[in-house]
């Protein structure tokens, strides 16, 4: 299990003053913004924000929110990469050249499993094209099952129709009803935890007799489980976690866990979305032990505002049960790995 853990008081408070997270309903003051001066051919990074009924997407690329057309499948809460191209004022995001020289060597047949790989940064290899393949003609060849079978061969869980099935109902949730669920299963920790030490209760036994919520839980938890070494986590479905004590303020959460000689370093990432902040990204790292954070945002006057309340984050992680080796703040692209080293020098 991760050391953060939000069903057993593992939460992070938002400090008081500081702009609270986008709830349930609110609509983030932000439009759709004018196209960002981005050369053609440029490889740009994103995360997916919507799909939308016309085939297109809402995407945002360098803190712009945008609308775009994509030759590669993507998913809401995904992370993409790749390659800008402008086409009658709306730039399309395309595979690069060797993901489609890869993908030409490709049967027509088997095209669907190549592109749920490509789109998540995913090995085209025959390897792991035989294992999807298998599987997937196993249960049927259907047109929704690419993407959930890459999403399980990312975690190394098993290629089963049970793990698909309760992938697709998941990936299909409204946040309206992963909030509700979130907020019954929440619920019955409050009832429970009268009765017994909370930290004993284990999800399955929140979710009780209710068949939504033992489906609920059983699929967040795979898609909460580290990806496989060397798999961008990033780039896969993400997870939706509660934002401390609100259920409707959700988190797009990735793991990952990697050994470091005897020991195992946790990074999770994460997304959410302000009202006065905008997107707001963090990265965690820990060895069980000690725990080092890095917030980042997408604009100036948020990332002022971050650092203006960095005393009280501080002071909110030091009463975690892990030793808070550093907490940084940083602006859009600019790249947090530095952070980790606290905890990746420690011998």
């Amino acid at each position: 299990m991760s050391p953060l853990d939000p069903l057993h008081g593992n939460t992070i408070r938002t400090p008081a003053g500081l702009p609270q997270p986008q709830q349930q309903g609110q609509e983030v003051q932000r439009g759709e913004g004018r196209l960002p001066n981005i050369p053609e051919g440029t490889l740009v990074k994103g995360v997916v924000l919507s799909a939308e009924q016309d085939g297109t997407y809402l995407v945002r690329v360098l803190g712009r929110q945008l609308r775009a057309m994509a030759n590669l499948p993507l998913l809401p809460g995904q992370h993409f990469q790749a390659f800008w191209e402008k086409s009658k004022g709306m730039p399309v995001l395309r595979l690069t050249p060797s993901d489609l020289s890869l993908l030409r060597s490709i049967s027509s047949r088997e095209q669907p499993l190549a592109q749920a790989l490509l789109a998540r940064g995913l090995p085209l290899s025959e390897d792991v094209l035989a294992s999807l393949r298998a599987a997937w003609l196993r249960l049927g060849a259907g047109e929704q099952l690419p993407g959930p079978l890459a999403e399980l061969w990312a975690r190394g869980l098993p290629l089963s129709s049970d793990n698909v099935q309760l992938l697709l109902w998941y990936m299909n949730l409204q946040e309206e009803q992963v909030a509700r669920n979130w907020k019954r299963l929440k619920e019955n920790l409050r009832r429970m935890g009268s009765e017994k030490n909370p930290s004993s209760l284990s999800s399955k036994k929140l979710a009780g007799d209710d068949p939504e919520l033992q489906r609920f839980v059983k699929a967040h938890g795979m898609l909460s489980a580290p990806s496989r070494e060397g798999v961008d986590p990033s780039l896969l479905t993400p997870a939706f976690w509660p934002l401390g004590e609100s259920e409707s303020s959700l988190a797009r959460v990735h793991f990952k866990r990697e050994k470091r000689g005897e020991r195992t370093l946790w990074r999770v990432n994460f997304e959410m979305e302000g009202v006065a902040l905008g997107a707001i990204r963090g990265h965690l790292a820990s060895d069980e032990t000690s725990l080092v954070v890095a917030l980042g945002a997408e604009e100036k006057k948020a990332l002022r505002i971050l650092r203006s309340h960095q005393k009280e984050l501080a002071a909110d992680l030091g009463e975690l049960s892990l030793a808070l080796a550093s907490l940084t703040m940083f602006f859009a692209e600019e790249e947090p790995q530095a952070s980790y080293r606290a905890i990746d020098m420690e011998v």
